[in-house]
């Protein structure tokens, strides 16, 4: 691929890195290869926004409606579950956008867990006082239990994702595939990022 040298931060093996080296790929390759994947990508991203805005107005039509007292604060929090969940699947798409190529489905489990949260205290009175008096002991692996038994490929999901990307596996031997096994940061290639997506 022509320019791809600028969409990669590949260092020789004699070459010290530096602090410089890193702030370049923070502050000037990922915006280049964001812009790189959004050529290549302008569909995708196009549906995506769509998909994520409606969403978005969904949730904000009724958590701002002006008979809010009819929500009840069990409702409204799972709302507020969701949005969150929508909220890190932007970061997943932002990180992919930037080159990154595993980390997307890490931030994808999390978002699973955190739709399936908002499932479960949705529908479950005694979830939700349990993750209202203490969230930090909340078990939400138990959420995924529930929401696998509304649609079975979610437990399936969910396992690949934590098998996959979220544990450290075989996966996670090369920070990247070859030839940029030692990219600092992101890179483009078109065929990484269109599996991933």
């Amino acid at each position: 691929m022509q320019g791809r040298s600028k969409l990669e931060n590949t260092i020789p093996v004699d070459e010290q890195i530096s602090r410089d080296v890193v702030l370049r790929s923070l502050q000037e390759t990922s915006g280049k290869i964001a812009e790189f994947f959004d050529v290549h990508h302008n569909d995708l991203l196009s549906s995506f926004s769509e998909e994520m805005a409606y969403y978005y107005n969904l949730l904000h039509k009724t958590i701002n409606r002006e008979d809010q007292v009819s929500i009840s604060d069990k409702d409204f929090q799972s709302l507020m579950l969701f949005w969150t969940g929508l909220n890190t699947l932007l970061a997943a798409m932002e990180i992919l956008r930037r080159g990154y190529t595993k980390e997307p489905q890490m931030l994808l489990r999390n978002a699973l867990e955190t739709f399936a949260t908002a499932y479960h205290i949705h529908i479950d009175q005694g979830a939700y006082e349990q993750f209202i008096k203490d969230s930090e002991n909340f078990d939400s692996k138990k959420s995924i239990t529930i929401v696998k038994n509304v649609h079975s490929s979610i437990g399936r999901m969910y396992g690949d994702l934590s098998k996959n990307f979220t544990h450290v596996s075989g996966i996670h031997s090369l920070p990247h595939a070859p030839p940029y096994a030692t990219a600092i940061g992101g890179f483009f290639d078109g065929e990484a990022q269109e599996y991933n997506i």
